[in-house]
């Protein structure tokens, strides 16, 4: 089993307690464990997993064993989303 950095660009589909289902543009779909993850807006402000939304892009980067389709995410950026201080997350 060896353990990969992985990076992943996609598109949010779903959310199950802290796991979320997201697709690639070639149409793989991955898990991603954000229990421990920082989530982050467009701008680097922290969220969290409540703020996502079905067709969100996503970046997703954390670890994942070589040729599967789960990841444990450190970082999850919503880079569709934009957050300013006196609004809720906008797209």
């Amino acid at each position: 089993m060896v353990v990969k950095t992985a990076t992943v660009t996609s598109v949010f589909q779903s959310l199950s307690g802290s796991v979320l289902s997201v697709t690639t543009a070639s149409s793989t779909t991955y898990s991603v464990d954000a229990t421990k993850a920082r989530i982050t807006y467009k701008g680097s402000r922290k969220g969290d997993v409540t703020i996502l939304q079905v067709g969100d892009g996503l970046s997703v980067y954390g670890k994942a064993v070589s040729g599967s389709t789960s990841v444990t995410a450190s970082l999850v950026r919503d880079v569709s989303r934009i957050y300013t201080a006196t609004s809720s997350p906008q797209q």
